[in-house]
C-alpha cells in the first residue's frame, strides 16, 4: 500500500470527519510526524505489525480516536500502552489532559519518550514500569488496548482505582463475551460498539466503574 504525505493528511482528514472530529493543523502534523517515526523506529525495535503509514492510520489512529467520546476528565494513564495507542493520539487531541503511558519494555518507552520530544507533547508523561508496581493519585481514566484480558485489566489496575471516581475503558474487538463473564458482581460494566472509518472489523469499547 503506497502512501505519501498528501495521501496520508487525505486519508486522515476523510477519518476524522467520519469520526465526526475535529483537527486543527498542529494536531494533524503531530499524527503524521507521529506515523512517519513509529516507521522509521519499527525497522529495529518492531513496534508494530503494519508496514506502511496508511495501514498505521486506519488500524491504530483512527481506532485510537473512537475512544475520545468516552474521556470525560483529565488524568489519563494508558496501561500497556506499547508504541503508543492510544495514548499518543489521546495527548494530540486532548491537550488540557494529562495523559501517562506506561509499558514495561525499556524499548517501547523510548521510543515514546523520543514522540514526546519531538511532537512536543507537554502533556504526555512516559512510564517504565510494570503497572502492578506503579503508584499514583487521583488517576481519573485508566484505558488498555490489546493489553490482557478484562479480568486481568481490572485485578492489574485496582490499586489505582477509587470507588465511584475511577473509569476503566477496555477497547476490544468482538463481543468479549466470556470475558465479561469472568468479571465479579462489584463492578458496573457497560459495552459501547464502535465504529472504525474505513476498517470491517468489529470493535467494542469496555466501559468499567466501580459501584
Amino acid at each position: 500500500m503506497a502512501s505519501n504525505l498528501l495521501d496520508d493528511a487525505q486519508l486522515l482528514q476523510q477519518g476524522l470527519a467520519s469520526l465526526s472530529l475535529s483537527a486543527d493543523e498542529l494536531q494533524q502534523q503531530q499524527v503524521l510526524a507521529y506515523i512517519r517515526l513509529l516507521l522509521q523506529w519499527n525497522k529495529a525495535y518492531n513496534l508494530t505489525a503494519a508496514k506502511d503509514a496508511q495501514e498505521i492510520m486506519v488500524r491504530h489512529v483512527l481506532d485510537s480516536l473512537t475512544l475520545l467520546p468516552f474521556i470525560t476528565k483529565k488524568k489519563v494513564l494508558d496501561v500497556g500502552s506499547g508504541a503508543g495507542f492510544p495514548g499518543v493520539m489521546l495527548a494530540i487531541f486532548l491537550k488540557d489532559n494529562d495523559i501517562i503511558v506506561l509499558d514495561s519494555n525499556s524499548k517501547k518507552t523510548r521510543f515514546l519518550n523520543q514522540v514526546k520530544i519531538e511532537l512536543s507533547l507537554d502533556n504526555l508523561t512516559v512510564v517504565n514500569q510494570r503497572i502492578e508496581d506503579y503508584q499514583q493519585d487521583n488517576i481519573a481514566t485508566i484505558v488498555s488496548r490489546a493489553y490482557s484480558s478484562l479480568l486481568d485489566f481490572v485485578k492489574s489496575t485496582a490499586h489505582l482505582c477509587k470507588q465511584g471516581d475511577t473509569q476503566l475503558l477496555a477497547m476490544k474487538g468482538k463481543y468479549p463475551t466470556e470475558e465479561l463473564q469472568q468479571l465479579s458482581g462489584d463492578i458496573k460494566v457497560a459495552v459501547r460498539p464502535t465504529v472504525v472509518p474505513l476498517q470491517q472489523t468489529e470493535r467494542h469499547i469496555v466501559v468499567i466503574s466501580y459501584k
